[in-house]
């Protein structure tokens, strides 16, 4: 008898193997039932929002941990083709731009991911997360289009980075379960089947069929016709002062098959540009309609669940004004890693529609308070530039007209152009003029400096052009820094330095562009 029963014990043991062994891991899409199913169960789930090129990798863990903790079980996340291909075939994945040993963490932290891999990924970032040089190689590029030159760069920069997330997918053992299809093209109103249906067919290729892809925008009828492509989840965006009922229904007229609700941002907070004042959100209302959201069985990215900042000169232009370097957003976790009160407030009401996992809530960090910094030295602009030049770090290249930062190579930064005044003036003075500028100048002339900028303080105007002191045979300098290049879609052509200067209005000519390339 006792044999009898160890024999029903292995059989039995031996059975469940070989089902475990021949499930699937999966999660779909049960249209029958517009919900998520995780390995065959209902499935609801919470991420936040996270970018990793965002954080110094030395802290991944700890806000991933944070995030975790706080009850969500998955992060979301861009990955930005300008980042990881800083020039043409020179490929970045070291340091903060690791996206393997990123995924690495997520998997090791037991979170889910959801991948949007571009290319427009905008993102309050430099050129929307497009590569400078794809302008200066081809002038003429239509950037989210069927153009032949970008197709074929675009596809050339997939087949760099999709096979790296294989190994990640949720079918594979990886945590990644979602991928967004392009971002928001309905918003860029060019609507264009073919090459919505063209990126969704080369993600499909490397990735397969079985990974949920979805389509988002702000819920409005003509940007969701307009981003219409086969039959994949469609996905809303906004924040607590919108009615998700309302918000819901216009989702639901774009699913081409019922589906799910999954909110793709639910915004904590707003970007920040400068010399506006910061934004701020209600915490209460925010939270409220979080909850509200989780009732109605919704799905959520929490965005941001941590901002970070945009290092070195890679924050964006929107709609005319340059984004600062922080990308705080107001989020539950601050740019330094510090909690805020709306941390626990998600926390509270997650818990009553996930499972919290187990362990002490992390403590806040210490900090040390410096005091107020004075700065008593610098080093004035001929300085540097003599420094420069010992160093031969200072290249030059002369034109008539001002060449732009792309035609320069030039990627971020700035660029001094240097003329002699050819015009005649009256009295001594002249108005320049900076034609097409859209950053910020620095106007060196007859010992005297003049600010102009393109973008709009709340309290001043803009200032393309003044009235200075400068006569015939001048030396004129002009230092331009790039202040980022405009982020929106249908803005994305953005060049540097786009026109001409004048004087009087006589253009100013055969100018000598100076740039620092160091080692």
């Amino acid at each position: 008898m006792a044999q009898f029963w160890i024999l029903a014990a292995v059989l039995c043991t031996f059975s469940l193997v070989l089902r475990s062994c021949g499930e699937k891991r999966s999660i779909i899409v049960d249209h029958a039932y517009k919900r998520f199913l995780k390995d065959g169960e209902p499935f609801q789930f919470v991420a936040g929002a996270m970018h990793y090129f965002r954080v110094p990798r030395a802290y991944w863990k700890d806000r991933l941990h944070k995030l975790r903790m706080a009850g969500l079980n998955a992060v979301d996340f861009y990955v930005e083709w300008s980042s990881h291909e800083p020039q043409p075939l020179e490929y970045n994945f070291v340091e903060m731009y690791d996206l393997v040993a990123f995924l690495n963490e997520v998997q090791n932290e037991g979170l889910l991911a959801i991948v949007r891999p571009g290319p427009y990924i905008c993102a309050e970032r430099d050129n929307g997360g497009f590569p400078y040089w794809l302008l200066k190689e081809h002038p003429g590029m239509m950037y989210r289009s069927m153009d032949d030159n970008y197709r074929r760069l675009m596809e050339r920069w997939y087949a760099k980075l999709l096979p790296m997330l294989v190994p990640y997918l949720y079918k594979n053992g990886g945590p990644i379960f979602a991928v967004q299809v392009e971002n928001e093209f309905g918003h860029y109103k060019q609507c264009d089947p073919n090459y919505m249906n063209f990126v969704l067919t080369r993600l499909e290729r490397v990735l397969g069929k079985d990974v949920v892809y979805f389509r988002n925008d702000f819920p409005d009828e003509a940007y969701f016709s307009c981003d219409y492509v086969r039959d994949i989840l469609v996905a809303g965006n906004f924040d607590y002062t919108q009615d998700p009922k309302k918000m819901f229904a216009v989702v639901d007229w774009a699913q081409v098959r019922p589906s799910p609700h999954f909110v793709a941002e639910y915004y904590t907070g707003w970007m920040d540009q400068w010399a506006w004042d910061h934004n701020n959100k209600s915490d209460l209302k925010l939270v409220d309609r979080f909850r509200e959201i989780l009732k109605m069985g919704a799905s959520v990215t929490i965005y941001m669940f941590h901002g970070g900042t945009s290092f070195g000169f890679k924050a964006g232009i929107c709609m005319d004004s340059p984004l600062v370097t922080s990308y705080d957003y107001g989020a539950p976790i601050a740019e330094d890693g510090s909690l805020r009160p709306m941390y626990y407030k998600f926390r509270e009401v997650i818990k009553d529609f996930l499972p919290l996992p187990r362990g002490d809530l992390p403590a806040q960090a210490n900090k040390l308070n410096f005091g107020p910094v004075k700065l008593n030295q610098y080093l004035s602009l001929d300085e540097v530039l003599n420094y420069f030049r010992k160093k031969n770090w200072l290249n030059h290249k002369e034109a008539t007209l001002p060449m732009t930062f792309e035609e320069l190579g030039q990627d971020y930064g700035f660029v001094l152009y240097w003329a002699q005044v050819n015009v005649d003036t009256s009295g001594g003075k002249g108005k320049l003029e900076l034609h097409g500028l859209r950053d910020r100048a620095h106007v060196f002339v007859q010992n005297t400096v003049h600010v102009f900028y393109s973008f709009i303080p709340l309290t001043e105007k803009t200032k393309t052009s003044a009235e200075i002191s400068v006569k015939k045979g001048d030396k004129l300098v002009i230092l331009v820094e790039n202040m980022g290049r405009d982020e929106v879609g249908n803005r994305n052509h953005d060049r540097k330095v786009r026109e001409h200067f004048s004087l009087e209005e006589v253009a100013v000519n055969s100018f000598c562009a100076y740039q620092v390339h160091a080692p």
